[in-house]
């Protein structure tokens, strides 16, 4: 029989959220913000993947193409100096401060970035067949190699990182290639000495790579590729679980309604709580059965009527998504976990991402000293 009464009352399992805070923090948090943000890691990846291969080809092609005039052009040859000038032609010269950390029983020391200086001076790369190339770089180069470790005696508690491109080395060199006058430049006239001449680009930075050109993106990119397809797995699953049904019953539920019976309640116990459970057993006019678990004042009310009536959203062929009352409804527990997991491992893909990042590509160098605090021995 329809009370009017029953119809009034609230039906929303206890510990779960209603239809408003459902769509707030299941749909739009996690699922419009973090679907969003596995798709920025995707769109990344594929973005690194690209300039990455760009990269190469670009090493590939300018290696092996004949010198000639024009933007991005990329030579490889050795290292040498102008007349009178210094063996090292670019140096790179980041100057770090030591904090030490404690966190509970562990500590451990990082060293931060507080100042990158880097000096150049033209000088020539030359070619295997001995053909100089002026380089012009400017205070914007970009060494792509690794970094040397300097404690300084006078400067406790700091430490100088650096790189540099130096006579006798074999470096990769992109920039733009012009025809121009230099010391060396070999010409059929006596009076114009014409030779070629790398300058950096007008958009962009000029790139000084030994062997580690061919990495630039990689670890990153697959850092992020790997990452972004367990986050979509994971996210699928616990949408599928956790969503699903309120969505289904949102957009494809009926209201109609189902005769209670079969009324039952059970306890549950954890270490500091022992909860009670009011389960109704309810069927629909088509024949399907199904059980719910009400607030214990719903239960009661209910239970005092004879062959009670009570709202239903009714999902056809989706019985998951089918619910006692008006309205869906999520676990609060699985919704709030759920968003402590997807700020936790964001978090810490963060944490790891940034490690992968190599210290040209940084405004700001900061790493892991490791283990312990910093003790000067200097």
């Amino acid at each position: 029989m329809a009370v009017p009464e029953l119809f009034a009352l609230d039906y929303i399992e206890p510990g779960h959220f209603g239809s408003t805070y459902s769509l707030v923090l299941g749909v739009v948090i996690l699922g419009i913000f973090v679907g969003g943000a596995i798709a920025t890691l995707l769109v990344r990846a594929v973005q690194l993947m690209v300039a990455q291969r760009q990269l190469n080809e670009m090493v590939r092609t300018g290696v092996s193409r004949k010198l000639s005039a024009g933007p991005n052009r990329v030579i490889k040859g050795v290292v040498e100096p102008t007349e009178g000038s210094s063996a090292v032609a670019i140096a790179v010269e980041i100057t770090q401060h030591v904090e030490n950390k404690t966190s509970n029983k562990s500590t451990w020391h990082e060293w931060k970035e507080d100042v990158r200086n880097v000096e150049t001076r033209p000088f020539y790369l030359v070619q295997e067949d001995g053909e100089s190339v002026y380089v012009e770089p400017n205070q914007e180069a970009l060494v792509i190699d690794g970094l040397e470790t300097v404690l300084p005696k006078d400067m406790p508690a700091r430490r100088l990182r650096t790189a540099d491109v130096k006579q006798g080395e074999t470096f990769y060199v992109s920039g733009d290639l012009h025809r121009g006058a230099h010391p060396r430049a070999r010409s059929a006239y006596r009076d114009a000495a014409v030779g070629w001449v790398m300058r950096p680009p007008r958009r962009d930075r000029m790139l000084f790579a030994t062997n580690v050109l061919a990495e630039r993106y990689a670890a990153r990119s697959r850092a992020l590729r790997n990452a972004g397809i367990l986050f979509v797995a994971c996210f699928l699953l616990t949408h599928s679980i956790l969503t699903m049904p309120f969505l289904m019953a949102t957009a494809f539920g009926e209201h109609i309604e189902a005769t209670a019976n079969n009324f039952r309640s059970y306890t549950t116990k954890s270490k500091s709580t022992t909860t009670t459970h009011y389960v109704v057993a309810l069927r629909i006019d088509d024949g399907t059965t199904f059980e719910a678990e009400l607030p214990e004042y719903t239960w009661d009310a209910v239970r005092r009527e004879e062959a009670p009536r009570i709202p239903v959203l009714y999902t056809p062929r989706f019985q998951r998504a089918t619910f006692a009352g008006d309205e869906p409804h999520t676990s609060a527990v699985a919704i709030v976990l759920c968003c402590i997991g997807w700020a936790a491992a964001f978090t810490v893909f963060g944490v790891t991402y940034r490690q992968k990042v190599p210290w040209y590509d940084t405004n700001k160098f900061n790493e892991r000293g490791g283990e312990g605090h910093w003790h000067e021995t200097r």
